[in-house]
């Protein structure tokens, strides 16, 4: 196992990386309960003493707990507190221990970052979507978890919790310009498509009435997550699922016409 080498500026000497490690034997695998091979911790914020232990050898049980944790997130962002012991359904959850019910193909995202142009692009795009929300669509978005949108977003870019990458489905002629809190990204609220309409013009979003690459499309999907990651009441979880999408893009229509409009 590789180890870093730590130098004491002052005796010239090498330093342990972990003394404790060196001299107790601690168990650098209790993270996921000394079972490394079988079991994750995808977010980093597992604890032995979590129950259930949001680390399993399921995906399902994983994703869970992640999403669990998701809410406690968002409960500190927000600054307030939920009901430990009757919490929110976590996003992408219809009914408690069901699987994800937006549709029947598997999304998959393949590298996350949140450097470069790109990266650039989305934080102009989120600043400018966040001075130019009207009253309508703002009122709108705060009937989800966090009652500030203004500090929900900021706290999204402040943290680095948007990002971008490559996302792929197994459904046929189907293009996913976004997703929300990815299990396969761990850190990440939301990761815009390097190959969706956020960037490409021959991409659309909207149900296609909105050309990609251009601030609206660009306005739209952000829209679009920002209800996904607040956990808008009456948003459907539309992953895979072109029918629930659609109904989503009503309602974004509908609710935030005056911010679109400035586009």
């Amino acid at each position: 196992m590789a180890r870093t080498l730590y130098i004491c500026a002052i005796r010239s000497n090498h330093l342990p990386s972990n003394a404790v490690y060196l001299t107790a034997n601690w168990n650098r695998y209790a993270y996921v309960g000394g079972d490394p091979i079988n079991k994750t911790d995808p977010r980093g914020l597992c604890s032995p003493q979590d129950s259930p232990p949001c680390y399993s050898v399921t995906t399902e049980d994983e994703t869970r707990r992640a999403d669990e944790l998701w809410y406690e997130q968002l409960a500190r962002m927000g600054q307030m507190s939920w009901n430990d012991s009757s919490p929110p359904t976590p996003p992408g959850w219809d009914t408690p221990g069901a699987l994800p019910q937006g549709g029947t193909g598997t999304i998959t995202v393949i590298g996350a970052y949140n450097l470069g142009i790109k990266q650039d692009l989305i934080n102009l795009a989120v600043q400018t979507l966040k001075h130019n929300i009207d009253s309508t669509c703002e009122a709108w978005l705060e009937t989800g978890f966090v009652k500030d949108i203004d500090k929900f977003i900021s706290d999204l870019v402040d943290n680095a919790l948007i990002g971008h990458g490559t996302i792929t489905t197994t459904t046929q002629g189907q293009t996913i310009n976004a997703v929300t809190s990815p299990a396969p990204a761990p850190g990440f609220s939301i990761v815009i498509n390097d190959n969706g309409a956020f960037f490409s013009p021959s991409v659309t979003t909207d149900t296609g009435n909105i050309s990609g690459g251009s601030p609206l499309a660009q306005a739209f999907i952000l829209l679009h997550e920002f209800a996904h990651a607040n956990i808008v009441p009456g948003f459907l979880n539309d992953a895979n699922n072109a029918g629930f999408g659609a109904l989503n893009n009503t309602t974004i229509e509908q609710q935030c016409a005056g911010t679109l409009s400035k586009k």
